[in-house]
């Protein structure tokens, strides 16, 4: 069917566009349970990055990594770490296998966590990818659970994408940088102000 062919046609053209990985492949799921960014959003995202210079030295979380793909793509451009998290056994697994098979393990830490209870233990980041399935809330939710954790350093940028209609209630903490649409899609890019009182 039409679904089979498009998943055919995705699997073989999903790669790591940019950096040190660039044009390799990536696995992507069979089902729809994950939704993998499209390579012309990520694109998008990544150049934004680049231009607010984010990524290179960055320490990452990507809090619903499903193929991983948004943080292998900011080690591949010099990020110094990521921490993919997803509360899906079937999604971490396809993380770790893309991570395998790009072998970055050495920047790389996967988590089996759910981001919106997910306990940080101090550890902090200054790029977020926050990706969730849509319309469960699940932005709004991630960002309630970490910053009263201060896990976010100062002037941390945050990728936020949703369904095109929802504008996730950001706080006085977080600065719009961009709002864009790209079809039914929403991507904003945030950045943390550490000195507002959360």
């Amino acid at each position: 069917n039409i679904l089979s062919l498009i998943g055919i046609v995705l699997k073989k053209i999903m790669r790591i566009i940019s950096g040190i990985y660039g044009r390799r492949k990536l696995e992507v799921p069979k089902g729809r349970d994950i939704r993998p960014t499209s390579d012309k959003i990520r694109g998008a995202i990544f150049n934004a990055l680049e231009s607010h210079g984010a990524i290179q030295n960055a320490r990452v979380l990507d809090a619903f990594s499903g193929t991983g793909a948004l943080g292998l793509e900011a080690l591949s451009r010099g990020a110094a770490h990521c921490t993919f998290l997803d509360k899906a056994k079937t999604s971490l697994e396809l993380t770790k296998r893309n991570i395998n098979m790009l072998d970055a393990w050495t920047g790389s830490t996967a988590i089996l966590s759910d981001a919106t209870k997910h306990k940080f233990m101090d550890k902090t980041y200054n790029l977020l990818f926050l990706d969730p399935p849509y319309h469960k809330g699940l932005i709004e939710l991630t960002l309630h659970n970490i910053l009263p954790q201060h896990a976010l350093e100062k002037d941390a940028i945050i990728i936020c994408e949703s369904e095109r209609e929802v504008q996730p209630a950001q706080g006085d903490a977080f600065e719009s940088l961009s709002d864009k649409i790209y079809g039914e899609i929403r991507i904003q890019i945030l950045r943390y102000n550490a000195n507002t009182p959360e």
